[in-house]
């Protein structure tokens, strides 16, 4: 059963108010064996340090699945809109000591 409405939002979520926006355009991701985090956040051009506003966490096995919606997601807005310009994002990638 499909609980999703016509909006595309699950409709479990109608009685819930909804959460706040923020702008995005930094990204960093630390991996380790057992976790990864993904540090959201905004960088001004001469910041030296972005304003990381949302720490997520989530296991490793799940990454192939935000993979497969985000490329799916970059796929829908070119055919809507047109090609995407790589600007870049900030942030970098590493991999964590722990396990």
């Amino acid at each position: 059963m499909d609980r999703r409405t016509a909006g595309g939002e699950d409709a479990g979520s109608a009685s819930r108010p909804a959460p706040d926006r923020s702008y995005v355009n930094y990204l960093r991701l630390a991996v380790s064996l057992s976790e990864v985090q993904i540090d959201l956040g905004q960088l001004s051009p001469g910041q030296d340090d972005a304003s990381v506003i949302g720490r997520f966490v989530t296991s490793p096995d799940y990454l192939l699945s935000m993979r497969s919606r985000i490329s799916g997601a970059i796929d829908l807005y070119q055919s809507r809109f047109g090609t995407i310009v790589d600007g870049g994002l900030g942030g970098e990638h590493k991999a964590m000591g722990r396990g």
